[in-house]
């Protein structure tokens, strides 16, 4: 499966989500020169429950109302938590196998209260 590539950034000190494309180049620079500068999220090439896109740092619902965060660890997105009631030994769970029960409610930077 192919998926486009594509990142957003959150910026701590404006409180601020931007997409990559609204990126000019003075701001690609301080991303690289200040590592605090920015926080980027990648992509996942998945969509929730709504059609709408799902990026590292996002926080999932799903259908029992549990919450979890989409990370990016080992070389794929992952979702670290037991979040249909299924035993899952504390592995990481793949998130493609959960897309039809989550729906995107948040991410982590501007609504951290939501896990």
């Amino acid at each position: 499966m192919k998926r486009e590539i594509k990142f957003r950034a959150w910026f701590p000190e404006h409180k601020e989500m931007h997409e990559w494309q609204k990126f000019d180049g003075s701001i690609i620079k301080n991303i690289f020169e200040q590592p605090d500068f920015c926080i980027l999220q990648q992509f996942t090439g998945l969509k929730d429950k709504n059609g709408v896109e799902i990026y590292e740092g996002d926080i999932l619902k799903f259908g029992n109302n549990n919450t979890t965060e989409v990370t990016f660890e080992n070389g794929c997105f992952n979702v670290f938590d037991e979040p249909l009631g299924w035993d899952f030994d504390s592995e990481e769970v793949p998130i493609k196998a959960l897309m039809s029960y989550c729906k995107v409610i948040g991410n982590i930077h501007e609504n951290p209260e939501l896990l």
